[in-house]
This record gives structure tokens, C-alpha cells and sequence, in this order.
């Protein structure tokens, strides 16, 4: 009996080590890395990139010899003849004479070598663009994650500073509701007074609750970006001020071009101008060698062992394939790949533009943002000094609660807008990697 309890102690241990070892402590930076590993769409791209570079490879063994072995037995249940006409070997009249036998077999190895294929050369140079292809949509979609789990990230450090904030404020609110006790006690405050302290107090209580639970939506929020249950524990490392003095600075020089999303546009409209360009070419003549190296058995059965009746064959050739009606068939193929790179064309076009707007867009929220980060740091300062001053002349019984409340409201609210204004600096910042495509990898 003390021997189980040794092993369900043991088991226990082992599972509680296992629960511990599922914390993760990130960064950013580390919060982006763990994500990009753990996404299963990303994955999934992962793979098409894997199937598109196996069909590269694939279109390349065209080229590869095909050498394959031949095995024929055949047994002539009645044998064609031949009409050999009166004089031809002595016969005084025309004949019928067999000239096969009853079986024949035929052992062969056959070699059959494209040389000129234009078909298989334009399907390589498909199959090297369709890797490129999927490599971007992939890169499109790790800059959505990216953008993504930083945002989550950020909104958690926001959410958490939030969450202090009402907590400070309901410890400063606990205070102003003792004071107003003590006065109201002593005769030195009305009733209406006190009794909007509790009520602020109160108010202060469920603003906390109410900012803890968006504090939990938001780490939820990470954790799903992540793709991390919910039931492993993550803690955050980086502040709002430590990922905004870390965040790189924008250069308005970057247009946004080398994005991977204009990098598929342009590979969509190469892909559009090599499907013309197969097309037309495979109205081309085709060569390849031939030859074929084997053993031929005639005789009156299938007694292999009877050596003189084994003769040897082989033969070498080119084969020349010239299409004659194919570009009768094939024109509605390249009327169909030239509208396409038409199309590919215009949404090149069109994704430039887009782009463009973009760039200039998170240029103008960078700089709205930056002023919205000077003035409300400014704000903030001149409120919290206000509210230092006002709260010394409550204790001192100068001012009335309604005054005191007036500057507490105040300076959450600076407080509220400085936390914001920085946590919309650092979107504009990232808005603007996303726009020009410089995200920082993530190691």
C-alpha cells in the first residue's frame, strides 16, 4: 500500500512539473516568435510553399531519361500466312506458307530522352514562380499575425495600467470616503456630501471590477493570437513605455513598395505573361531520342532454356513531334492568359495606389498621434499638480468634497489619456511597419 502511494505521490509530482513548465514569460518580440510557431494557418501556408517547391522539383525530373523494362510472351493460337507466289523458292504454284511461330517472346529495355521540350521548360519556370507565389502570400500572412499578436499584446499592457488606474483610484476614493466619515461624524460635513462619497466609492469598486475583467478579455485575446490555451499561464515582460522607447522611429524615405503583397501582385502578372508565353510555345516541335535494347525468343513453345533461339535486336532513333492544328485549338487559351495579365495589370496598379494611401495615412496617425502624446503627458502633469494642491486644502477643510471630486476627476482622466495617447503612438508606429512592410523579424 505504501509502495502505491509512492508512485500516485510521484505521479503528482511529475504532473504538477508539467503544469509548471507551461508558463510562458514573453516579450514581445517573444510573444510574436511564439505565435508565429504556434499559428496553424501559418502552417498550413508552411506547406503550400512545400507542395509548390515538390512540384518545381517535380517539373524538373522531366528531363530525367525514362528507362523502363518490357517483357512480352505471346502464343499464336493459329498463324497468319503468307501467299508466296509459283517459282519464288521452286513450287510449281503459288503457296501459302507461315512464316511465324507459335510463340514469340520479346525482353526489352526501352530509353526514351526529351532534347527539345518547350513545354517542359515553361512549366519550370511556372513552377519557380508559384513558389515565389506562395512565399509571399505566406509572408502576408505572418505580417497579419505579426500585427496582430503585437496588437493584443499592447491592448494587454493597456488594459493592465487601466486596471491600476481604477485601482488607485478606488483606494484614493476609500480615503475621501474615511474623511467624510470623520467629518460627517463631527458635525463637519452634510449629509448629501457623505453620502455621495460612498456612492463614489462605490462607483470607483465597480469601475475596478469592471477593468479587471477587461484586463482578463484582453490576455484571452493574446492567448488565442498566440494560439496558447487558455489553461497555460503567460506573463508579460515589456511595459508600454519599455515597447514604445523600442519601437523604431518612422522614415517617411520608405513608400511601402517592397511590401509582400505588391511582390504577389507582380508574380501573379509574371505567372499571367509565362502561361502566354507556354502556350504559344508549345505549337513548337518537340525531339527526343529513343532506343530500345533486347532479346527475342521464336519457337514452338515456351522452352527458354533453348539457347539458339534466342536473338538479340536494338535500335536508336530521334523522334521529331511537330503540332500542325494545335494553334487552332490553343487560341481561346492565349486570348484567356492575355486578359489575365491585363488584370494582373490593373491590380498592380491599383495595389500601388493602395499602398501609397496607406503610407500616408500612417504617416498623418503618426503625427496626430505624436501630438496627442505631447499634449496629454502635458495635461497629465498640470492635473496631477492640481490635484496635489487641491487635496492638501481638503485636508485642511479649505476646499468642499464637490472641489476635491472635480480634480480627482481630472487627473484620472488625464491619466486615462496619457496611457492612451501612448498606446496610440505605438499603433500608429506598427500601423505604419504593416503600411511599408518593415516589420522587424522576429528571432
Amino acid at each position: 500500500m505504501k509502495y502505491l502511494r509512492s508512485i500516485l505521490y510521484l505521479l503528482l509530482m511529475i504532473n504538477a512539473e508539467g503544469i509548471v513548465a507551461q508558463t510562458h514569460s514573453l516579450s514581445l518580440q517573444e510573444a510574436i516568435t511564439l505565435g508565429l510557431k504556434n499559428r496553424n494557418d501559418l502552417k498550413s501556408h508552411e506547406y503550400d510553399v512545400l507542395i509548390s517547391e515538390n512540384q518545381l522539383k517535380a517539373s524538373r525530373k522531366e528531363w530525367i531519361p525514362d528507362l523502363a523494362g518490357s517483357a512480352d510472351a505471346r502464343y499464336n493460337a493459329r498463324l497468319s500466312q503468307t501467299v508466296v507466289p509459283a517459282g519464288m523458292i521452286g513450287n510449281a504454284e503459288p503457296m501459302k506458307v507461315s512464316l511465324e511461330s507459335k510463340t514469340n517472346s520479346v525482353y526489352a529495355l526501352n530509353l526514351s530522352q526529351p532534347l527539345l521540350n518547350p513545354s517542359i521548360t515553361n512549366d519550370i519556370r511556372i513552377a519557380k514562380n508559384n513558389v515565389a507565389l506562395q512565399k509571399e502570400r505566406r509572408n502576408i500572412s505572418e505580417n497579419e499575425i505579426r500585427l496582430a499578436i503585437t496588437e493584443s499584446y499592447l491592448n494587454v499592457l493597456l488594459k493592465d495600467v487601466q486596471y491600476k488606474l481604477t485601482r488607485e483610484n478606488e483606494k484614493r476614493y476609500y480615503e475621501y470616503l474615511q474623511m467624510a466619515e470623520g467629518k460627517y461624524k463631527l458635525g463637519a460635513m452634510i449629509e448629501n456630501d457623505y453620502l455621495k462619497a460612498r456612492l463614489d466609492y462605490q462607483n470607483a469598486v465597480a469601475s475596478s471590477k469592471t477593468r479587471e475583467k477587461d484586463y482578463d478579455l484582453a490576455f484571452n485575446e493574446l492567448k488565442y493570437q498566440m494560439n496558447v490555451p487558455r489553461s497555460e499561464t503567460v506573463v508579460i515582460r515589456d511595459s508600454i513605455q519599455s515597447v514604445f522607447i523600442a519601437s523604431p522611429l518612422p522614415q517617411e524615405s520608405i513608400a511601402g513598395e517592397n511590401r509582400p503583397e505588391i511582390k504577389q501582385l507582380k508574380l501573379l502578372r509574371e505567372n499571367a505573361a509565362l502561361q502566354i508565353r507556354k502556350a504559344r510555345q508549345n505549337a513548337l516541335p518537340s525531339i527526343s531520342l529513343y532506343a530500345s535494347y533486347g532479346h527475342q525468343f521464336q519457337y514452338k513453345n515456351f522452352d527458354y532454356s533453348n539457347r539458339d533461339w534466342w536473338t538479340p535486336y536494338s535500335y536508336a532513333g530521334l523522334k521529331v513531334s511537330i503540332p500542325l492544328t494545335f494553334n487552332l485549338k490553343n487560341n481561346s487559351t492565349i486570348s484567356e492568359h492575355q486578359l489575365r495579365s491585363v488584370q494582373a495589370g490593373f491590380d498592380l496598379e491599383q495595389g500601388l495606389s493602395d499602398v501609397r494611401f496607406e503610407v500616408s495615412q500612417a504617416l498623418a496617425r503618426i503625427a496626430t498621434s505624436s501630438y496627442n502624446l505631447e499634449k496629454s503627458r502635458a495635461n497629465y502633469e498640470l492635473s496631477k499638480a492640481i490635484f496635489l494642491s487641491n487635496q492638501k486644502q481638503f485636508k485642511l477643510g479649505v476646499f468642499q468634497y464637490a472641489q476635491v471630486l472635480e480634480s480627482e476627476r481630472t487627473i484620472a482622466t488625464s491619466e486615462e489619456n496619457y496611457i492612451q495617447s501612448i498606446y496610440d503612438a505605438l499603433m500608429a508606429r506598427y500601423y505604419w511597419m504593416k503600411a511599408t512592410g518593415t516589420f522587424p523579424v522576429a528571432n
